[in-house]
């Protein structure tokens, strides 16, 4: 039986895998990806979707970057992969039950979730300037800006 498909686990197999130079670094980033994910109702956030890479030059895992990072759309309430102690709760809440996991304490956990809350906040000017059509952005309104994902931003601004 192989490992529970969970953000937490990954960010085990980094610390396992990973060099221990960049082990923090990357366990970082799984863990502000997963902040994302709930975020911009990215629900399809698959184990697939998260994948680690052999770096030639010393033998260690990196993780690689980011794909496959879409809003899904559906307004589901829950992510593909277990986000903490609530599984799969698509909350901030929930994704901070866990912090220990990624080696973070909480203080720097919120500041990271802030990071990621700020950037999400722009989401709407960021696309508009790349040119997406005034009905995409409404649809995509209705999912990032809806009141369940807008609040949990706005608590971290």
């Amino acid at each position: 039986m192989g490992l529970e498909q969970s953000y937490s686990n990954l960010a085990t197999i980094l610390l396992r895998l990973g060099h221990p130079d960049r082990q923090a670094a990357m366990r970082e980033e799984l863990f502000k990806r997963m902040v994302f994910n709930i975020l911009m109702d990215n629900t399809d956030d698959h184990e697939r979707n998260h994948s680690i890479s052999l770096n030639l030059a010393d033998g260690y895992y990196d993780l690689t970057p980011a794909y496959d990072v879409v809003p899904s759309l559906q307004n589901l309430g829950y992510q593909a992969l277990i986000v903490g102690t609530a599984g799969s709760e698509s909350s901030l809440e929930n994704a901070l039950t866990q912090i220990n996991e990624y080696g973070i304490k909480m203080p720097r956990a919120v500041e990271l979730t802030r990071q990621v809350a700020a950037a999400v906040d722009r989401w709407a000017a960021h696309f508009t300037a790349l040119g997406v059509s005034q009905s995409d952005m409404e649809l995509l309104a209705s999912s990032i800006d809806r009141d369940a994902l807008r609040s949990q931003r706005q608590a971290f601004l």
